[in-house]
């Protein structure tokens, strides 16, 4: 369709979103377009008799308000953010820069929020590894996923950062297996109440081993062990029936499978020896 043939509103709309698209960030822009369609089509139906004026008045009526709505820090954050991220898709310096500015305004949440930003059973660096993992997959995933987590007047990485913290306080439960274990009661029987309290107590046992052998973790396998948390849907990530995605972890850190498989058998075995002590 050529320009003569474009309807003038469709026209309008475009024109701002070109405007809007240097000063607002992605979901910003989609938010002022759409009720800016919506006010062209009833400005339309009343039939001013200067349709451009009319226009160009609704459009800046419509971008004050959204300042107003979400505030200039909130919307000049949305952009800086988003900018920031695109830059990371495919430059690895900019995905280090952007890595370490989250894990740096982590930390200040984690102090000023502490109770917001706590998964049980994990430390507060843990936590950090854990989302800035799952921000550095996003950026370099597929661009309808980051599409997910933009918000008017809210920083990407913030909102993604939440999100998945949510998920992780619903999904985290470390489970360590040690030898064999006892086959589970078959279908259709009910365990009865001793049952019941050895899985209690055996519960307390593999968490009070899982804080034990993260305390004694080094940096190196704390990075490994959020990597390897990372890689597993749900469940428990030391089960031999749910074990984690060796390669997927490993190019989370830009290490080789073999790398990931060393890290797995070392933590395996932390964890297995603080099980031990344990019920020894």
């Amino acid at each position: 369709m050529s320009a003569d043939d474009q309807d003038p509103l469709s026209m309008a709309v475009e024109f701002a979103h070109s405007v809007w698209a240097r000063c607002f960030g992605s979901a910003s822009v989609a938010e002022l377009c759409e009720r800016y369609a919506e006010s062209l089509q009833q400005l339309q139906a009343r039939g001013p008799a200067d349709l451009s004026a009319a226009c160009v008045r609704v459009r800046e009526n419509i971008e004050r308000e959204h300042r107003n709505r979400y505030g200039s820090f909130a919307l000049a954050a949305e952009l800086a953010d988003e900018r920031e991220r695109d830059a990371a898709v495919h430059d690895d310096a900019a995905l280090v820069a952007y890595e370490a500015k989250w894990r740096q305004k982590l930390r200040k949440l984690q102090r000023a929020q502490a109770g917001r930003w706590r998964v049980f059973g994990l430390s507060e660096e843990e936590v950090r590894d854990t989302l800035t993992l799952r921000l550095i997959e996003l950026v370099r995933g597929e661009g309808a996923l980051r599409a997910q987590y933009q918000r008017p007047g809210r920083e990407w990485g913030l909102v993604c950062a939440q999100q998945h913290l949510r998920l992780l306080r619903k999904s985290f439960r470390l489970r360590v297996t040690v030898g064999d274990v006892a086959e589970e009661p078959r279908f259709g029987r009910a365990r009865n109440q001793e049952e019941q309290c050895l899985e209690v107590e055996a519960e307390r046992a593999r968490t009070l081993a899982a804080q034990r052998a993260e305390r004694s973790l080094g940096r190196a396998q704390r990075q490994w062990l959020a990597a390897l948390k990372c890689s597993v849907q749900a469940g428990a990530i030391f089960q031999a029936s749910e074990r984690p995605n060796l390669s997927a972890a490993s190019r989370l850190l830009g290490k080789d499978r073999s790398s990931a498989q060393r890290a797995y058998r070392e933590l395996q075995g932390r964890f297995g020896r603080e099980l031990r002590r344990i019920y020894e």
